[in-house]
C-alpha cells in the first residue's frame, strides 16, 4: 500500500452492510465418467447447498441483495427455482422434472448461457436430446462490510478475520461432512480463500508439531552421539538461534517482507544440516584425542582447520542449491530459496565461530564427569591435551563385514561383471521410462479454473 508505483485495481469503499462480495465458498460435485445433471443428483446438490446456507450464523455473513435478503448461491439450481423465470417459464421447475429441457433452454438463452458455461465441464454435452456433465459447482457468497464497520476498508483485516473464523467454526465442519459422505453418487469438494487460510494455518500448526518431534529426536541423537548434555544444549541453541540472524539479514538487509508456508519447513532442513555440522566438529575433536599435540591450542587449531573446511563444502553445496531457486518467478519459491540459503550460511558461521568454545569448555570442565559434578567419569582422560590415547584394538563388526565377505564378493572375478551388468540394465530401464515422461496436456475441466481443497 505504501508503494506509489503499484497500479491498483478499483477499490470498493463504503457501501451498505454486506452489499459487496468478499469471497465465495466454492463447492464442486463430480462423478468421473457419470452425469451430475439428473433429478436425483440435483436434489443432492440442493441438500448440500442448504447445509451450507443454514450453517450457524450464515445470515450474519452472507452477501445481501437487500437489507435482509441473502443472495442465493450461484449454481445449476438457479435454472430451476424461478430465478430466470421472467425470461422463460421453463426455468420454474423446483422438483427437477424436466432437467434436459431446462438445461437446453439455459444453453440457448442469452440471459443464462454464460452462467451455464461457468457451471459445467468443458466436455459437457447439452442439446435438445441430451444434458450431461460429469462435474458442476456452486458459489456460496459471503459479503462485507460486516455489521459494526463503516465500509469495506474499515479495519479490513479484522473483517476478514471474522469471516475466516465463521468459516472455520461453521462452514468447514459442514464441508468436511459432505466431503467424507459425498452426495449420492457424487464426490464433494469445497474451497475458498478463508477455507484455504484456515486449512494452511491448521497444516502449519501440525507441521510445527512435527518439527517439535524432529527437534526432540535430533536432540536425543546429538546427546547419544556426543555424550554430553552441555554440547547438546548449546548445539540445539545454535541451530535455532540461526533463525534470528537469518531473519535480520532476510528482513532488514534484503528487505524481504514475505514469509510463506515453505519458510516454516526450513526448520526441518536446518535441524538436519545443523546436526551434521555438530557431528563433524565433535567427531573431529574426538579423533584428535588419539594424537599428541604441543598444547591444547595446537589441538584446537588442527580440529578447526579440518572441520571448518569439511563443513564449508557441505554448507556451500547446500546453500548454492537453495540459491538457484532464486531464479524462479514464483515469490513463494524464490523467497524460500533465499531464506534457506541464508539460514545455511548463518548456521555454518555459528558453528565455526561459536561452537569451538562449547567443545573446549566441555573438555576443560565437564569431560571428567558423567552427569554431574559429583560423578567422576572413569573413562575420561586426564586434562592434559598432550597425552596420547591408546588406540582401540577392537574392530567393529561392520568394518569386519565390509573388509571381509563383502569385499571378496564384489571383487570376485565373475560376480563383479554380473553386478555391473545388472546395474547397467537397471539404468537402461530407468532411462527408457524417463524418456516416456510428458507434460500433462489434459484440458482444464471447467470454464474457469479454481483450486479446490477439502477440510
Amino acid at each position: 500500500n505504501e508503494n506509489a508505483d503499484i497500479v491498483k485495481r478499483g477499490v470498493l469503499e463504503g457501501g451498505n452492510e454486506r452489499n459487496f462480495l468478499l469471497e465465495n465458498i466454492i463447492i464442486t460435485f463430480d462423478i468421473v465418467g457419470g452425469n451430475v445433471l439428473t433429478k436425483e443428483n440435483l436434489e443432492h446438490i440442493k441438500k448440500v447447498e442448504d447445509g451450507f446456507i443454514n450453517a450457524g450464523k450464515y445470515n450474519d455473513f452472507c452477501q445481501l441483495i437487500s437489507d435482509t435478503l441473502c443472495a442465493k448461491p450461484r449454481s445449476i439450481l438457479r435454472f430451476f427455482d424461478s430465478t430466470f423465470a421472467k425470461s422463460d417459464p421453463v426455468f420454474h421447475d423446483p422438483n427437477f422434472e424436466n432437467v434436459q429441457k431446462v438445461m437446453y433452454a439455459a444453453s440457448i438463452n442469452n440471459s443464462t448461457k454464460e452462467l451455464l458455461t461457468l457451471m459445467i465441464a468443458k466436455t459437457a454435452e447439452i442439446n435438445a436430446t441430451v444434458a450431461s456433465s460429469w462435474i458442476t459447482r456452486s458459489f456460496v457468497p459471503l459479503g462485507y462490510p460486516l455489521k459494526g464497520y463503516s465500509g469495506t476498508l474499515d479495519r479490513e483485516d479484522d473483517q476478514k478475520k471474522e469471516v475466516a473464523d465463521y468459516v472455520q467454526d461453521y462452514l468447514m465442519p459442514v464441508g468436511d461432512k459432505f466431503y467424507e459422505d459425498g452426495a449420492g453418487d457424487m464426490a464433494v469438494s469445497y474451497g475458498g480463500e478463508s477455507v484455504m487460510q484456515n486449512f494452511l494455518i491448521k497444516q502449519v500448526m501440525f507441521d510445527l508439531m512435527l518439527a517439535l518431534g524432529s527437534f526432540s529426536f535430533i536432540a536425543i541423537f546429538v546427546r547419544i552421539q556426543t555424550g554430553s548434555f552441555w554440547i547438546t544444549g548449546w548445539a540445539m541453541f545454535s541451530i535455532l538461534g540461526g533463525f534470528f540472524g537469518t531473519n535480520l539479514i532476510y528482513r532488514v538487509v534484503l528487505d524481504f517482507q514475505y514469509i510463506g508456508v515453505f519458510h516454516v519447513l526450513s526448520i526441518f532442513i536446518i535441524l538436519g544440516i545443523g546436526a551434521d555440522d555438530v557431528f563433524i566438529f565433535t567427531d573431529t575433536w574426538k579423533e584428535t584425542a588419539h594424537f599428541s599435540y604441543k598444547s591444547l591450542a595446537h589441538r584446537l587449531s588442527d580440529v578447526y582447520r579440518r572441520a571448518s573446511l569439511a563443513m564449508f563444502f557441505t554448507s556451500l553445496t547446500t546453500g548454492v542449491a537453495f540459491a538457484v531457486s532464486a531464479s524462479s518467478p514464483f515469490l513463494a519459491v524464490y523467497a524460500f530459496g533465499i531464506f534457506s540459503c541464508i539460514l545455511v550460511i548463518v548456521n555454518y558461521i555459528s558453528i565455526i565461530v561459536f561452537f569451538p568454545s562449547v567443545v573446549l569448555t566441555h573438555h576443560l570442565y565437564f569431560d571428567k564427569y558423567k552427569f554431574c559434578c559429583c560423578c567422576p567419569n572413569s573413562a575420561a582422560t586426564d586434562d592434559s591435551a598432550t597425552t596420547k590415547k591408546k588406540s582401540d584394538k577392537r574392530t567393529h563388526f561392520i568394518v569386519k563385514f565390509f573388509n571381509g565377505p563383502y569385499y571378496r564378493f564384489i571383487t570376485h572375478r565373475w560376480i563383479r561383471w554380473v553386478i555391473l551388468g545388472f546395474y547397467a540394465a537397471l539404468l537402461a530401464v530407468f532411462i527408457y521410462f524417463a524418456s516416456q515422461l510428458a507434460v500433462n496436456e489434459e484440458q482444464v475441466c471447467m470454464s474457469s479454473s479454481f483450486t479446490f481443497i477439502h477440510g
